[in-house]
């Protein structure tokens, strides 16, 4: 299989069976000063773990196991998912181009990340100003829209 066919396969997974969101965590240091945290995720959940398995060997990620407590009777299910800025960025260039359903929602990450700068390999976040943080929390409901 041939990186774009590996791709374009990917893609369907993340189109069928996955999922790509952002989130904000907050709270308070030791110290009493507030922190914020924007994050986004790209992962796909199924009880196919031999697939997520080729997705974790091809593209990175972390998998782990639900808790299946309360789900007698139903076969046990994984999540793939990535978070690391560089490698979701990577993904998401990659992928969009086969995506269908999901296309708006990497999009909408692609455009996030043009607030970040390339430096010695690692992304550095740029200083967010009042509008950059609105801009952000538009993204943000944006995709929670999309993926109602």
């Amino acid at each position: 299989m041939t990186q774009r066919e590996k791709d374009a396969y990917f893609a369907g997974i993340i189109d069928g069976e996955g999922f790509i969101t952002c989130g904000l965590t907050q709270g308070i240091r030791r110290n009493g000063t507030p922190w914020k945290h924007w994050y986004f995720r790209i992962g796909v959940q199924m009880t196919c773990y031999e697939i997520l398995r080729w997705i974790q060997e091809n593209y990175g990620g972390h998998i782990y196991q639900r808790n299946t407590i309360g789900r007698l009777g139903k076969k046990p299910f994984w999540i793939w998912q990535e978070t690391k800025k560089e490698n979701l960025h990577k993904i998401v260039n990659v992928i969009s181009p086969y995506l269908i359903l999901k296309g708006r929602q990497a999009q909408l990450i692609l455009e996030y990340y043009k607030d970040f700068v390339r430096l010695c390999g690692n992304y550095i976040k740029q200083e967010i100003r009042i509008q950059e943080w609105e801009r952000r929390l538009k993204i943000k409901a944006k995709l929670n829209q999309l993926n109602k």
